[in-house]
């Protein structure tokens, strides 16, 4: 049966559900004929249209982008496809110069996606910082009428994302209509030390039912004004609760202030008196954010804050970008009580240690009992993730509801997920769909081709986000990933470890990326560099690899994005040799009908410092020459073409040569060098 001869109400739902799930097959089916145009045109309309912005610097500018902005909706009769309005700057980076920004093939993170069609908004969640400290010129109130006629001509907006450093205008509230939702992502208020006066245009806005999330800022103002500042931000604090429908508030601050001593408490009580009866914020998302990365979540903060939210009653939370012990164990008494986290669902958690210190086997051992006494889960975020940290216990806790896991170690740690923990995750898991986790690399043998066969035991699997650690992990040692007391510590040998596969020539010692606690051998750079170099070749074997280890009646792997990382031992400098010579990649599966099977590779476009950028165009110099010859050898060096799966064994008696086929056409040592193949495949 073809499409065309589907009933028309039938291929509208269609249309919908392809412009979700897939908008460009959407776009290629309304190619086909003028029939199946017409069908598609409203699907296709709710895709381009669903976001809009207006970037506005002054009042002079707001009459002729609100008329070039009507003029196209008006064109293309789209005035009832509009569901988000977002008002902006022009110095916004995050935001695109166009109206419309086309949506993505796939969202490999979904966890910022607030519905069906998000396009830009998912991205501008995320992106909020520094908004606040932008300048922007105040525009009148005649020019906000613009925009408020504009409002009134869409019937179908659902949110208005205010991305301004001013004031938000009243009289857009009047125009909008029930049930929209307002974003204020740099909202700034001043209650006198607690108190908010009702006639108030920010008594206004705060009580107002459209007010839905908010971004706080605090700044570093206790430098200068006292106690001041700490009072302005329990007086926010204390507003929140007079929102009646506030779901989402993102707190952050770029300094830490001191907790209010027992005098400024009972101060702020009494300055408070008059303002309205202050009740618990019913929040769905609390985001605690401290924006300098040397500065720990501590307790106290959280204590404040469950003075002003109910946490029982908490969705999602995020603690970034560490978190103290003491806060842990805070959050681990208040998750066994009785009120508890009843409503949890989504939790991120930054374990990531105060560097350069390391955290104690006790402080991991905290987050461990945290983790098991938290409700099931369905999104789980931990950044510096250590293998202390369960993944068996993560698993057989939360593993019935866990949709969505993301493992991020500390870069310093050789902290890798093994094969049981994978198969773990196979097992206590149904319904994980997305997985983002860091595993070994040792030169595609058949061990690292089980950790890729593990993932594929994962029957829900789609989305992957797969960290590849190439650092020696003969330097490994346990005091370099965590606090071992100096009369626990087992000082090995300083003479540097080595492998069976080192010939002679690789046990030789260098001074290369030198300053760690062992002196390199030329063995180890020889296999970081065959490690980070992952092509298109390698990344779409992995993809298959994962692919084909799928049981049958599970779902299939739709992308997944492969990095190297690597950093060697405390105090080396590797990570500059593994970013000389790696790449990332994106490997999806194509969905279109006349390409079944086949996948796509797109190489990751990250920025490059222009330094590695010179690197890669120069001579790579004497020492590591020698190393890279002997792997990749150049024109003068080409034999036969021989069978690549013996590579890694011909490398220890200098046989390898690379086959002359690879090499046709190119120049310069990057051009150069290649992967080898996985093992058996």
């Amino acid at each position: 049966m073809s499409l065309q001869a589907l009933p028309p109400e039938v291929f509208e739902l269609v249309a919908e559900w392809l412009a979700y799930e897939h908008p460009p097959t959407l776009l290629n089916l309304a190619r086909v004929n003028k029939s199946l145009h017409a069908w598609c045109q409203p699907a296709i309309k709710s895709v381009f249209f669903h976001d809009i912005k207006l970037s506005i610097d002054s009042g002079k500018d707001v009459a002729k982008v609100v008329e070039s902005l009507q003029k196209k909706l008006k064109d293309t009769d789209s005035f009832r496809q509009v569901r988000r309005l977002i008002l902006t700057m022009k110095q916004d980076s995050h935001v695109s110069r166009a109206e419309w920004e086309p949506p993505t093939f796939f969202a490999l993170r979904r966890v910022g996606l607030v519905n069906t069609y998000s396009t830009q908004y998912s991205n501008l969640k995320a992106n909020t910082f520094g908004l606040s400290f932008l300048s922007c010129k105040n525009i009148s109130e005649r020019a906000w009428k613009y925009i408020a006629d504009l409002i009134k001509r869409l019937p179908a907006l659902t949110d208005v994302i205010y991305r301004r450093s001013d004031k938000f205008p009243l009289s857009l509230l009047e125009v909008l209509r029930p049930g929209c939702r307002l974003h204020m992502h740099s909202f700034w208020m001043y209650p006198d030390l607690g108190v908010l006066d009702i006639t108030s245009r920010d008594f206004t806005l705060i009580t107002s039912p459209f007010l839905y999330s908010v971004d706080l800022y605090c700044g570093s103002y206790d430098s200068y004004d006292g106690g001041l500042g700490r009072l302005q931000e329990e007086g926010m604090l204390r507003v929140l609760g007079l929102a009646p429908n506030l779901k989402e508030v993102k707190l952050r601050r770029t300094r830490h202030r001191n907790p209010l001593a027992p005098s400024e408490l009972e101060r702020f009580a009494l300055e408070g008196a008059n303002s309205p009866e202050r009740r618990l914020a019913s929040l769905k998302s609390l985001s605690l954010h401290d924006a300098g990365h040397s500065m720990l979540m501590k307790s106290t903060t959280l204590t404040e804050w469950r003075q002003y939210v109910d946490f029982a009653k908490l969705e999602r939370l995020e603690l970034r970008p560490a978190v103290h012990q003491a806060a842990i164990e805070t959050l681990t008494e208040y998750a066994i009580s009785d009120q508890g986290f009843k409503c949890l669902r989504s939790l991120e958690l930054d374990i990531s240690p105060h560097s350069p210190s390391r955290h104690t086997a006790l402080f991991y051992e905290s987050v461990m009992l945290l983790l098991t006494k938290l409700p099931p889960l369905s999104v789980l975020d931990v950044t510096g993730w250590h293998s202390r940290v369960s993944i068996e216990g993560i698993a057989m806790r939360h593993g019935p509801r866990l949709r969505k896991l993301h493992l991020a170690r500390f870069p310093g740690f050789w902290q890798n997920a093994n094969e049981e923990n994978i198969l773990q995750l196979g097992r206590y898991c149904p319904l994980l769909e997305e997985l983002s986790i860091p595993i070994q690399r040792s030169k595609g043998d058949s061990q690292e081709v089980a950790l890729y066969r593990a993932l594929g035991t994962l029957k829900s699997l789609k989305y992957l986000d797969l960290w590849l650690d190439v650092s020696p992990t003969a330097l490994c040692r346990e005091e370099d990933c965590l606090d071992v007391p100096p009369q626990e510590q087992l000082f090995p040998a300083i003479k540097s470890p080595t492998d069976p596969s080192f010939d002679e020539f690789d046990n030789e010692h260098t001074e290369l990326y030198s300053g760690g606690f062992y002196k390199l051998r030329k063995g180890h750079i020889r296999d970081i560099m065959i490690n980070s170099v992952v092509d298109i070749d390698l990344a779409s074997a992995i993809f298959r690899v994962i692919s084909c280890a799928k049981g049958q009646g599970a779902q299939p792997l739709e992308a997944t994005q492969i990095s190297v990382k690597g950093n060697g031992d405390t105090g080396s400098r590797l990570t500059d040799l593994v970013e000389l010579f790696s790449s990332s990649w994106i490997i999806r599966r194509d969905t279109r009908e006349r390409h079944r099977g086949e996948i796509i590779a797109e190489e990751v476009n990250h920025w490059i410092p222009e330094h590695t950028l010179q690197k890669r165009r120069a001579y790579l110099g004497p020492e590591l020459d020698e190393i890279f010859r002997r792997i990749w050898p150049g024109e003068d060096g080409m034999h036969e073409k021989k069978d690549k799966r013996t590579i890694i064994k011909e490398l220890v008696t200098g046989k390898w040569k690379k086959p002359a086929w690879h090499g046709e056409g190119r120049c310069g040592w990057w051009n150069e060098c290649y992967s080898f193949p996985l093992h058996e495949v």
